[in-house]
């Protein structure tokens, strides 16, 4: 008998595996989605606000993805407008302290793999000094 466990979040909302991501330089970025995420842009229309934008994917937000998101229940919690300018300030500054902590860590990842490359480079040559022949690249 196979265990039923609930499926995440993200494997329950049809949309997410279909998601594609837009790379944050790419030229269709144009608007800043909030003025503190000067870094995190959507495309720019006349008709359309920043904040009706999907952040990763650049699309238009569906009834389906505030659904998903829990908008009405959003909605519920935060019932003025002080309350929900305080929750997003909030939210830019989480998004903003996840932001730098990936960028730290790439940093950290750039700065032990060009270790590792003169590491190896140093290894090479003492290899080579002491007259022995590498193996061949497979």
């Amino acid at each position: 008998m196979a265990s039923e466990t609930p499926l995440s979040p993200t494997k329950s909302h049809k949309g997410a595996s279909s998601t594609k991501v837009v790379a944050l330089d790419c030229e269709i970025r144009q608007v800043a989605i909030h003025p503190e995420l000067p870094e995190v842009k959507v495309p720019s229309a006349d008709f359309n606000k920043p904040y009706q934008y999907h952040p990763v994917s650049c699309e238009l937000l569906s009834s389906e993805d505030l659904q998903h998101h829990k908008l009405p229940q959003l909605q519920k919690q935060y019932t003025t407008p002080e309350a929900a300018l305080k929750a997003q300030a909030e939210a830019v500054k989480e998004v903003k302290d996840k932001m730098a902590e990936a960028e730290r860590k790439t940093r950290d990842i750039n700065q032990q793999m060009e270790e590792m490359k003169k590491t190896r480079e140093v290894e090479r040559k003492v290899y080579m000094k002491q007259g022995k022949n590498l193996p061949d690249a497979v």
